[in-house]
């Protein structure tokens, strides 16, 4: 045949037949990667007897004439002891042997018979091989392959015996033609693949490893076996990580589907993904660290797999040691006795090492805190927390990751006692700060954040030169600036910005907060001041798009809704993905409704989608009370229809309330036998859900309707409906209430049955009825549960139970505070802690409360209650300028004539005289019972208070006067100051008998004696 260097030019991986990694010897100065063997005997039997097959009659095959048999009895002598030196493993001796043949004998006719060279030059190069004579080798066996081959199976053995030889020899140019030579003619050959891995390697060797890679990924793309595969896949990841592209070898390591069952080597895959799980850790890619980490077993388990696997390798090399010499294959019996070297090595560092499955675990753990998988850290750390054999450090931070695990899974609860039993544990940890803090945490996402507060503050005092002083200190003042308290929340955010070796992380946040709080305080000129100069100062940072929302946000606060309008578009188009734009889209149609552009208000609002549900609500809302406004009751009841009936919006809430404006609308339209059963649907489908509104508001409106609507306006409304004729055949509006109340119990719907009472309650309120309407809202206190109570009901309930002195009721309105922080009914939570605070005799935090009041819930129809009692805080805290603005501001109020006015002209009065000026004091008690003569017992006092004044000024004759005038009308008779009075007025003329006589400029009739009986 021609020879393969001229004939065949493929280059593919491949092996050797002899020892090492890949199947053939070689060396390496990195035995980890590419590992050797210095045993090339190795199946010496099996060589031997394979060429056995390819001597079958080779020599007695040879026909000569007698004489020349007698010539050549050397020869023939030699050839013998050169054949039985091969059999007999003496292969220097044979080399030796068959070197002195071709020495003397290389020019006689028999030596040139194929019959003699084919026996001859195998024998001769495998012995060579044999011998480590690698020259020699090469020149018989590709003497041999290049005259001989005929691609029998045998001869495959041959090719592998001179790749071996090249390896060795380290002749690469011819190489690659050998390899691709046994992997063409070869396709089936069992050991096709361990030579394509051996060729892997050789080009590794060479630094090729482009061509390297590529063999890999023929392997791995072919039916190789598993071990390989995975071997292959391992070596080219160890590779990449010893020239530091961890990227790609990461990448390879995280899209292989790894069976652990089939893998040559556990330790060679733990220790390569454990080195990948650490890189990818410090870039940030925690996901995919966690792949890589789920490959690393614990220390003891991998001690175990690694024993187990490497006696079942002992045992495959037995196995293969006992095969037919015909089958037995030397690069098979190499590559695993190389594999099961590698793998001691491995077990001998494993056992003399240190367990690592600690440090592995805080790791792994790590990455599934960082990623938010909260469920899988808690395990991994609490196991750790409570694992008995570990020293103190590992607990600690088994104990303080644990802290963390809980409290992001939101286990509150569990977060802040674990907080706490690690401050007792570990009293002097340097973690005790970041336990702490996460403490208040934990108390700050719960929604208390006045404990946390408290925690904060003694941390703060603690450790008072800790590095993360500012934060702590900015994060209680984000709590101040929560609760209200914003002279702290600002005081602190001053006290951070003043500071020296801040981080500008918490600076820059600090100042923004500093502003929002200042806007929230509506101190819009400083808040924009604050808000523009980060934006100057840091125009690249993540935070200007917040910058840039508030800013618009404070336009709108101030009405300057072209500036309000110009930012937010600005702030849309830098930024359209932020997390505020959605809110920045709204805004946007609030700036246009406030325009008075309804039209292009209806059209922003109707492009919120309900992806988020809050704003889409809002949004379908204002469209609504734009309708509304402008009378459109045909389109308004046509908007919320679509609202009530469409389904793909599936987080829609405010139902009850939608139908409400779907009765009213037609109602408007003289349509109100239409709008009853969407009024009582409204109540029946969700007068028992806490987080529905406008309940009371329906049932005035259906008291209304009971009055209004003749039977006969239902004829063409369908009484099928068992609630629309309950309804109507009901007697009137109050037995209808009675039954609702009767089913609300019978099928324990508690938050139902509370509202219905609530409204009995207000009925009586309107009626005057106050000790009864008091008494009916304590019942309600007699539910189960306080959840059942929506935030109308918490207030009312807790402002009750305040009014006549239960403590009791700061439990209901600090859970409404926490349940419903955006309800206008906290306004009821502002004034009954404020009284509550009052009657404590903390008139700073009843202020503060009031404050709250004023701020966010103005508009409430307890607003003139709260502006009372501000009065009365000034009073007490001796500030009556600021007492007196008060009462007067009540009395500019329109909405509150009546009795507010009554009793701001009472507490002006009170104001001045605790001022000493007496003269205004008796004016304020005069209008009283001038100009509100409807409210008989406050007349009543007025006359008295100004009498006991007049006489106090000296001025006994007007007062005399007062008094004569006060128990001159009968109708105060039944008040204790009208007897009060009386008594008076005989002490006032026993001490001055003169004014028995008055004089006529007075106006005054002479005294009697009687007068003077009480």
């Amino acid at each position: 045949m021609d020879s393969p260097s001229l004939s065949r030019g493929v280059a593919q991986p491949g092996s050797a037949p002899a020892l090492g990694a890949g199947g053939r010897w070689f060396e390496s100065s990195r035995p980890d990667h590419f590992p050797s063997s210095s045993n090339p005997t190795l199946s010496l039997n099996l060589m031997k007897r394979t060429l056995l097959i390819l001597l079958m009659c080779s020599h007695h095959g040879v026909s000569v004439s007698l004489a020349a048999q007698q010539e050549s009895m050397t020869f023939v002598e030699l050839y013998s002891m050169a054949r039985q030196q091969f059999l007999s493993e003496n292969y220097e001796s044979a080399v030796s042997h068959f070197s002195q043949i071709e020495e003397f004998f290389a020019e006689e006719e028999e030596f040139q018979e194929e019959v003699f060279q084919k026996p001859y030059r195998s024998m001769y190069g495998m012995s060579a091989l044999l011998s480590g004579r690698n020259e020699i080798a090469v020149e018989q066996l590709e003497n041999y392959l290049s005259t001989h081959y005929q691609k029998t199976k045998e001869e495959a053995l041959l090719v592998m015996g001179l790749i071996w030889a090249l390896r060795k020899q380290g002749d690469s140019g011819k190489l690659s033609q050998w390899y691709d030579l046994f992997l063409q003619d070869y396709p089936d050959h069992r050991d096709r693949y361990l030579v394509q891995f051996d060729k892997m390697v050789w080009h590794f060797e060479l630094d090729q490893d482009g061509k390297a890679e590529a063999e890999f990924q023929r392997i791995w793309d072919s039916i190789a076996p598993s071990d390989l595969r995975y071997r292959s896949r391992l070596m080219v990841i160890q590779r990449l990580m010893d020239q530091g592209d961890l990227q790609k070898s990461s990448d390879l390591l995280l899209s292989a589907h790894w069976e652990i069952s089939s893998m040559p080597e556990l330790a060679f895959l733990a220790f390569n993904s454990l080195k990948v799980g650490e890189w990818l850790m410090a870039e940030g890619r925690y996901e995919e660290a966690i792949k890589a980490f789920s490959k690393v077993p614990f220390y003891s388990v991998l001690l175990e797999k690694q024993r187990s696997q490497l006696k079942t390798l002992d045992m495959g090399l037995a196995s293969l040691q006992k095969d037919d010499p015909t089958h037995r294959s030397i690069i098979r019996e190499s590559h695993y006795r190389t594999v099961a070297t590698q793998m001691r090595e491995r077990l001998k560092h494993l056992e003399v090492g240190s367990d690592y499955t600690v440090t592995f675990l805080l790791k792994y753990g790590r990455c599934f805190l960082f990623s938010g998988r909260y469920a899988e850290a808690w395990v991994i750390f609490r196991s750790l927390a409570l694992r008995g054999e570990l020293d103190a450090l590992e607990k600690e931070q088994g104990w303080y990751h644990w802290i963390l695990a809980s409290y992001g899974a939101g286990n509150w609860d569990e977060a802040r006692s674990l907080c706490l039993r690690f401050g007792e544990l570990y009293p002097d940890s340097a973690l005790l700060p970041k336990a702490l803090f996460m403490l208040a945490r934990t108390q700050q996402d719960a929604g208390d954040l006045a404990r946390a507060n408290l925690v904060l503050s003694d941390l703060m005092k603690r450790f008072p030169v800790h590095e993360d002083f500012p934060k702590w200190q900015m994060t209680r003042g984000f709590n101040f600036a929560k609760l209200g308290e914003s002279g702290d929340a600002l005081r602190d955010f001053e006290e951070v910005i003043d500071s020296n070796s801040v981080p500008e992380v918490i600076l820059i946040r600090t100042r923004y907060w500093k502003a929002v709080t200042l806007s929230s305080e509506n101190r819009f000129i400083d808040a924009l001041q604050g808000l523009e100069s980060l934006l100057l100062e840091h125009p690249t940072h993540w935070m200007c798009p917040d910058f840039l929302y508030r800013i618009g946000m404070i336009h709108y606060s101030m009405r300057d809704y072209e500036r309000s309008e110009e930012t937010l578009h600005r702030y849309l188009s830098d930024f359209p993905e932020h997390h505020f734009s959605h809110e920045a889209k709204v805004l946007l149609g609030d700036v246009s409704m406030a325009k008075g552009e309804l039209d292009r208000a209806i059209k922003l609002f109707a492009e919120v989608l309900p992806n988020d549900p809050k704003l889409f609500m809002y949004s379908q809302f204002q469209i609504g009370k734009i309708l509304k406004a402008t009378e459109a009751y045909d389109e308004l009841e046509r908007h919320f229809k679509i609202y009530v009936d469409d389904l793909t919006f599936a987080g829609k809430a405010r139902i009850s309330e939608a139908l409400y404006w779907i009765a009213w609308a037609m109602n408007q339209q003289d349509r109100p036998h239409e709008a009853i059963p969407f009024l009582l649907k409204a109540v029946r489908d969700y007068g028992n859900d806490p987080h529905s509104g406008e309940l009371l508001e329906i049932l005035d409106q259906l008291a209304g309707l009971k009055k209004s609507v003749s039977t006969e306006s239902f004829a063409n409304v369908d009484l099928e409906d068992e609630r629309v004729l309950e309804f109507v055949t009901s007697t009137n509006f109050q037995s209808w209430i009675e039954l609702e109340i009767e089913r609300a119990q019978q099928i324990s719907a508690q938050t139902y049955f509370a509202r219905l009472q609530l409204y009995e309650a207000l009925q009586l309120r309107r009626r005057k009825e106050y000790d009864l309407a008091r008494a009916a809202i304590q019942n309600i206190s007699l539910v189960d549960s306080m959840e059942v109570l929506d935030a109308q009901l918490l207030g009312e309930v807790g402002l009750a139970l305040l009014e006549d002195e239960f403590e009791s009721g700061e439990r209901y309105l600090r859970r409404l505070l926490v349940r419903f922080p955006n309800t206008p009914h906290k306004a009821l939570a502002f004034y009954g802690l404020a009284l509550f605070k009052l009657r404590q005799d903390e008139t700073d935090a009843a202020k503060k409360w009031l404050l709250k009041f004023e701020k966010e819930t103005a508009n409430h129809s307890r607003a003139a209650d709260a502006k009372l009692l501000m009065g009365e805080v000034y009073a007490r805290i001796g500030d009556f300028e600021e007492g007196i603005e008060a009462y007067r501001e009540l009395l500019r109020w329109k909405q509150a004539r009546g009795k507010p006015h009554v009793d701001a002209l009472k507490g002006l009065a009170r104001l001045h005289q605790l001022n000493n000026e007496n003269d205004k004091a008796i004016a304020y008690w005069q209008r009283v019972y001038t100009l509100y003569r409807a409210y008989l017992e406050d007349v009543s006092e007025a006359y008295l208070r100004s009498a006991e004044l007049f006489e106090k000024i000296g001025d006994f004759r007007s007062g005399l006067k007062s008094y004569d005038e006060f128990i001159g009308q009968k109708d105060l008779s039944g008040f204790s100051d009208y007897v009060t009075a009386k008594q008076k007025r005989r002490e006032l003329v026993t001490k001055h008998p003169e004014l028995l006589i008055l004089e006529d400029e007075h106006g005054g009739e002479p005294l009697k004696e009687e007068d003077l009986r009480l």
